[in-house]
Formats: C-alpha cells, structure tokens, sequence
C-alpha cells in the first residue's frame, strides 16, 4: 500500500484528489451546520461590482484616482443574510487585530468593506482564513479546513472595516503626494510579483536578483 503521509502519494494523482475530498468535504459540512454559513460566491472580484472601491484625490493641483482590483476568494452566507469573508491558505494564518490597527494586515477587513458598500449595512459577520493544505503526518495537530476568525464579541468589525478604508485612503493620499516610493521588498513568498499588473515595468523578474532601488 502506497504511504498517504510522505511524499511518495504525489506522484499519484488519483489517490491525492481523494484524500483531499476525504478530509475537506465532512469538514465543509461540519462547518455549515455548526455555524449556518454556506458558499455563496467563488472568486468575487471587488472590479466587478456594481459599488466598485475608488478612491479619488488631488495632490499639486492634479487629480488621481485609485482603483482597487482583487478577488475574494470565498463568501458565505446564512439564512439571515449575513456574509462572511473567507480566504484560502495553505499554511497557518491567523487574524491580529493589532496588524490590523497598525494598517498591516488588512486585505480581508477591506473586502468586508468592499461587500459592505455592495450590499448595505450591516450585512457584514466576519472575516477569516480556511487552512487548506493536507498534513503530511498522522499526528494532525492543527485541524485542516477550519474557519479561523478573531472572535467577534472582542471587537466591532464595522469599526475595523472603516479603519481598514481609511488606511487605504491615507495610503493613496501619500502615493499621490510622492510620500510612498515604491520600494522593492524582500517577501516570503518570491511569487508575489506574479500577481503585479507593473511586473514587467519595474524590472523585477522572478528567479533574479532584485534590483537595488534608491529614493522613488
């Protein structure tokens, strides 16, 4: 019998697929009858709505305009009509309120508001990650597909989606000013740049060093 717990099993690709269902469909239904929530959207894009998220200013007399792209990669939804943002990783994640407030993590807390202003007030449940990568051990310490949101009776996530957009303003604000340079970072994930509609502008190229940048 092939070992499902090393890496042997990935040159099987049948076998993968349904490990994958074994674990990830009773943990979705586990997840829907304890908390009412079901899939309701796949890949949202925040371009595609009718309340696109835009951001207008003027900086040295001259006007600028940021519009924001992205994808969400799940929204859920319960009888009462309430949304849940999702959001795919295959590795631990967790929501700190502290990155939040300080304006560092907060993609989901923008999406949330993105869906707010689609939808209306108060419509907004929570924001979270579901960790969607299979363990390779038997002694499964972190459950697989589990739905991990800051618990929301510790704070007041309409508060946290405003705090989130004024981020984005002032963000935009300062770019439009020439207080933001773009500067080259070394990140974590050396595919980020695929994801960069300027990647090709910039001189960033994957699996190259990156380029020294001085000033903007």
């Amino acid at each position: 019998e092939i070992d499902k717990y090393t890496s042997r099993y990935a040159v099987y690709p049948g076998l993968k697929v349904k490990r994958i269902f074994k674990m990830a469909y009773p943990a979705m239904l586990d997840y829907c009858k304890a908390s009412g929530f079901v899939p309701d959207a796949f890949e949202q894009k925040l371009e595609d709505m009718k309340n696109k998220i835009e951001i207008k200013t003027t900086a040295d007399k001259q006007d600028f305009v940021f519009s924001f792209k992205g994808s969400i990669d799940r929204v859920d939804k319960n009888d009462a009509g309430l949304l849940r943002v999702v959001d795919y990783k295959t590795y631990v994640k967790k929501i700190n309120l502290n990155e939040a407030a300080d304006g560092v993590q907060i993609q989901l807390f923008a999406y949330a508001y993105a869906l707010k202003k689609e939808f209306g007030d108060a419509v907004i449940d929570n924001v979270g990650y579901i960790k969607t990568y299979l363990p390779t051990g038997k002694d499964i310490k972190e459950k697989p597909f589990e739905y991990i949101c800051a618990e929301p009776d510790k704070y007041d996530i309409n508060k946290i989606m405003d705090h989130a957009y004024g981020k984005l303003e002032e963000a935009c604000n300062n770019i439009a000013a020439g207080k933001s340079p773009a500067k080259l970072t070394v990140s974590e994930f050396e595919g980020a740049c695929f994801f960069c509609d300027f990647k090709g502008t910039c001189g960033r190229k994957l699996n190259q060093t990156k380029p020294a940048v001085k000033g903007s």
